[in-house]
């Protein structure tokens, strides 16, 4: 705020103000500026966002500013610092967005495979709760006890058959037997 306070305090008039060209080495004048018109304009625009005003206020000091070639050479060797800095970072950053992909579509195939078995889950038991529902008991009830006597009615038939095939058999033994005696004593 001691800037835009000295800024502040300026009559309304142009000054001039030098900078440095790094490439050619001279001293030459830049335009004139209207101190008074940027202060003004740092007032009014209060609603603007703040990158707004550090620009406006940050402009006037840098063309005052005259940096020496040293100075320069320093800032590149920065400047290229910070480029190659970037890249590494920006590498990582890819590096670690395509982890944080893979681990999403692992987490997605494990929830996706998860939600098939519940799905079989849960069609088992709809299956599981019509054929055991407490209203079809009686129902069931009934039916089994229907198999069940139609099953015992036809153990006894097999039974019966089984007797009389028995029966049969041990009839046919004797008639045999005493067939093939009858051809020995003649």
């Amino acid at each position: 705020m001691d800037l835009l306070a000295s800024w502040t305090n300026i009559p309304n008039r142009t000054c001039d103000v030098r900078s440095y060209s790094a490439t050619s080495g001279v001293w030459f004048n830049s335009t004139h500026l209207q101190v008074e018109t940027l202060t003004l304009k740092i007032l009014t625009k209060q609603d603007e966002d703040t990158a707004y005003v550090r620009k406006l206020l940050l402009w006037p000091t840098f063309l005052i500013s005259c940096p020496a070639p040293e100075q320069v050479k320093c800032v590149c060797v920065l400047v290229h610092r910070q480029q190659q800095l970037n890249r590494k970072s920006e590498d990582l950053i890819e590096q670690y967005r395509c982890q944080i992909q893979e681990t999403k579509l692992k987490h997605r195939k494990h929830r996706m495979k998860f939600e098939n078995q519940l799905q079989q889950l849960i069609e088992l038991h709809k299956n599981l709760h019509s054929v055991f529902s407490p209203d079809r008991l009686p129902a069931e009830i009934e039916s089994v006890e229907n198999a069940k006597s139609q099953l015992l009615k036809a153990e006894q038939l097999k039974l019966s058959q089984l007797c009389h095939l028995e029966e049969a058999l041990d009839e046919a033994r004797r008639q045999t037997s005493t067939d093939t005696a009858d051809k020995h004593t003649d």
